[in-house]
């Protein structure tokens, strides 16, 4: 039986899987930043995959690329390899790194943006977190762990998925797992 846990940067990813995937563990790595170095986040991922002990898996990872200059799949592949290097080559280990930040998959289902929060995003372009709260300074205060979930758990996850690989590749594995509230 598959048991899934989850490993995250923030608490607005942290709340969103809690909701996703009841049940299933969502701890935070305790360390973020694009000026974190992978080596530092492996040793911190690979002390939380050891407090969950050999209970679970896969050990899902999600963290943002920010402004890394690596791709996402490289990230994940250098990260992966760090991960072996400390001794968890045993473990069934998913990485998942989103293109910048997480906001970014909320601004990929604009219909939905535009329904939740009355805003018109008209033809501007608006990218990242940022982007994310200009467009919504118009009507609503960002806040990542009240509006950015509730916009995320309100986002039609299939509109994302068709504009994102990564996004596609996690919801399935998340499908995969049981995670059913994710679609």
């Amino acid at each position: 039986m598959t048991r899934p846990a989850f490993l995250v940067e923030g608490h607005m990813e942290q709340r969103i899987l809690r909701n996703i995937c009841p049940g299933a563990p969502a701890r935070r790595i305790g360390c973020n930043g694009d000026n974190v170095s992978l080596r530092v986040m492996s040793k911190f991922i690979a002390s939380q995959i050891r407090l969950l002990g050999n209970r679970h898996h896969p050990i899902i990872i999600i963290f943002d690329r920010e402004d890394r200059q690596e791709s996402s799949e490289e990230l994940a592949a250098d990260l992966l390899g760090l991960l072996h290097e400390v001794g968890l080559d045993d473990q069934d280990i998913r990485i998942f790194v989103a293109d910048r930040d997480v906001e970014d998959w909320i601004l990929k289902d604009m219909e939905t943006l535009k329904a939740r929060t009355g805003v018109d995003p008209g033809e501007g372009v608006f990218l990242r977190k940022g982007g994310l709260i200009r467009l919504l300074s118009q009507r609503v205060a960002y806040h990542e762990t009240t509006v950015g979930v509730d916009l995320f758990l309100a986002s039609n996850k299939e509109r994302i998925a068709q504009s994102c690989q990564i996004f596609n590749a996690l919801r399935n594995t998340a499908l995969e797992l049981g995670c059913d509230t994710f679609v």
